[in-house]
């Protein structure tokens, strides 16, 4: 192969490899802070879960469920549910590369 192509190859590798690392560091960030960055309100104790308020319906009362334990929610209103880089992806309407960079910064 050509010297010039290897190095394109191997740059794009190693953006690839650098991003995988940002996408771990943000699957560590747990749920309950995610919630917490984007303005869900105080969480509210129910059993092994907490409840904040859900952002994409009016919520009176906490109707979103977030299991720290096991890194999800799940919006009991909504039906909509996801993990971690799910939550501001949808509640921002953003790319999940631009939700991994925020949170991971």
């Amino acid at each position: 192969d050509h010297p010039v192509r290897q190095r394109q190859l191997r740059r794009r590798q190693a953006g690839h490899e650098r991003f995988a690392e940002t996408v771990e560091e943000a699957r560590r960030i747990p749920i309950a802070q995610v919630a917490e960055r984007l303005g869900l309100g105080a969480p509210t104790r129910r059993g092994k879960s907490v409840l904040v308020c859900c952002p994409f319906h009016d919520d009176h009362r906490p109707s979103m469920s977030i299991d720290a334990a096991k890194g999800v929610w799940y919006c009991f209103v909504c039906g909509l549910g996801g993990d971690g880089i799910e939550l501001p992806m949808k509640a921002r309407r953003i790319e999940f590369a631009e939700a991994v960079r925020e949170l991971a910064s």
